[in-house]
Parts: C-alpha cells; sequence; structure tokens
C-alpha cells in the first residue's frame, strides 16, 4: 500500500509552529483538565492527542477509528483490515518526537500504519507498515489527492465522483 496524505483546509486551531503530544486520561479527549503532556519513552493507558497549530490527531485505545479535526472539520481513518471482527486500536507509540514533526505508531490486532505530523501544516501523511492492506478515510472531503513519486499523483474531486465512496489504487 503506498502512503497517503490527508489533509484539512482549515484555521488555525491552536497558537504555535510546534508538534505537541498529549497523554489523555480517563475521561479522554472530552476532559482536556485531565492531559498531561506525554512521555514520548512509554506507551500509553488511555489515548494520545497530537497538536500541530492547525490540526489535532485524536488517538484513543480500544476505538475503532482515528480522529483527525481541525476548527469546523472532523475525519476519521481506520486502518484495519479485518471488516469481520471489530478490529480495535491496541497500541499507540511515539516512533519520533522533535518541534518540527512527529510519528506516531498506531496498531490494531491486524495492522499497523505510521502517522507523520509536521509542525503547522493542515496534514497528516498516513504511512503504512508491515503488511497493512486497507485504510479508510470517511469524512465531508472535497478533494483527496494520491501523491506519486514522478508527478503522476491521483487527485479525486467528491463533486466529479458523484458517489459516496471512492476507489484508491494499490
Amino acid at each position: 500500500m503506498k502512503k497517503i496524505l490527508v489533509l484539512l483546509f482549515v484555521t488555525s486551531l491552536v497558537y504555535g509552529n510546534e508538534v505537541t503530544i498529549w497523554e489523555t486520561g480517563k475521561g479522554g479527549i472530552e476532559k482536556r483538565d485531565e492531559w498531561k503532556p506525554a512521555d514520548t519513552r512509554s506507551g500509553f493507558k488511555y489515548g494520545a492527542v497530537v497538536e500541530n497549530g492547525k490540526i489535532r490527531l485524536i488517538l484513543s485505545l480500544d476505538s475503532p477509528s482515528v480522529t483527525l479535526s481541525g476548527v469546523d472539520s472532523k475525519i476519521e481513518i481506520s486502518i484495519s483490515s479485518d471488516k469481520v471482527v471489530e478490529n480495535k486500536i491496541r497500541k499507540i507509540k511515539v516512533v519520533k518526537k522533535e518541534p518540527a514533526e512527529a510519528i506516531i505508531n498506531v496498531g490494531t490486532s491486524t495492522d499497523e500504519v505510521n502517522f507523520r505530523v509536521p509542525a503547522g501544516q493542515p496534514f497528516v501523511e498516513i504511512i503504512p507498515q508491515k503488511e497493512s492492506k486497507f485504510v479508510e478515510v470517511a469524512g465531508e472531503i472535497a478533494y483527496s489527492i494520491l501523491p506519486d513519486f514522478f508527478g503522476n499523483d491521483v487527485v479525486y474531486s467528491a463533486k466529479r465522483l458523484k458517489a459516496d465512496k471512492g476507489p484508491v489504487p494499490a
């Protein structure tokens, strides 16, 4: 599977131009007062939030998907190839954390992907790991772009596609 860029056109969510990783508490995303700066050397007990000044990546253990949100938009990203069994997130691990970017590894019982979150940018890059075969991106999306090394990028327009789902070439 190829890398996928998921882009949100948003106004700034928070101020700053640095990537911040938070560990959520038992109350999850709703209880911001329980969040604390993440210890990037250990795993996460409940979940994590990654902010970069434009977007927020929300990762919750036992959730079937990852949420990418901006000020007025939200996209759900599922990484499970097993549609028969409800496959939930079992692992969240920080691979790299620098002010300019973070790479977060997320795994279910069957699949694993890395999310690269660059500082101050309205997108995340999804990088499949091992034998991952399935990534589903769901939300109100005007355009989706699959970058190609040689400049033959694939651009889908929801208006022109006129379907609930669009194919992604392997």
